[in-house]
């Protein structure tokens, strides 16, 4: 079972959808699953989790063995983004588990919104 964090969110549920159609048993937290159709998805079964809610977390990777976890911003003091995610790192390395970080800088659909501002073309691929 891989558990996937941020499942909701644009790159989550993009994670989501293509281990569902791999055929990879996936549990997808989301803060509010009743707002989630979770027919939709084969392999997937959406479950309540916050990172401020350390039970509910706790509950969520009951009998997980992998997981993709993408952490929200935070609302902290600058440089915010770089700090809530060396405090993730550091947790995750005091774990002892096996991990990889990926720390991307942009995600290319975030320049979607500045569509107007560019020159040239922006096209959405689906």
């Amino acid at each position: 079972m891989m558990l996937i964090t941020g499942a909701t969110g644009t790159v989550g549920r993009e994670v989501v959808r293509r281990l569902s159609a791999q055929g990879v048993e996936v549990r997808a937290v989301t803060r509010d699953p009743r707002n989630v159709d979770a027919n939709r998805l084969p392999h997937v079964e959406f479950v309540h989790g916050d990172f401020e809610d350390l039970e509910s977390m706790r509950l969520a990777c009951a009998g997980v063995d992998r997981a993709f976890l993408l952490t929200n911003s935070t609302a902290r003091a600058p440089g915010r983004f770089l700090r809530y995610r060396a405090a993730v790192e550091a947790a995750v390395r005091a774990s002892g588990l096996t991990f990889t970080f990926l720390r991307p800088n942009l995600y290319m659909q975030g320049l979607l919104n500045f569509g107007q501002s560019i020159h040239g073309t922006i096209r959405r691929l689906r």
